[in-house]
């Protein structure tokens, strides 16, 4: 989330761009394994997220939360990481 304001838009634009990509490619998130998460039930890290600091969702929020992250998040996020830096004309501040 801290992207679009440390790294430059290439950067995050190819990487939001890879996350995209494992969605559609492998149907899954790649990392939640490492996560130790089960992508079959909707349980996302952004579910995991909001449970550590006492948010528990139901399950049909879950599933909101999960298919918000998996169609609209990233590319909302390639939107705003341009707007930010090209439009607005925002430096990043590490690279």
């Amino acid at each position: 989330w801290l992207g679009p304001f440390l790294f430059s838009w290439y950067l995050m634009v190819a990487g939001y761009t890879l996350i995209f990509l494992q969605f559609l490619v492998f149907k899954k998130c790649l990392v939640n394994d490492l996560h130790d998460l089960d992508d079959n039930n909707y349980y996302t890290f952004y579910t995991f997220l909001f449970e550590f600091v006492g948010i528990h969702l139901s399950e049909k929020n879950q599933k909101r939360l999960f298919i918000f992250v998996r169609r609209p998040l990233y590319p909302i996020l390639i939107a705003f990481t341009l707007f930010w830096q090209l439009y607005l004309g925002f430096k990043p501040l590490l690279f």
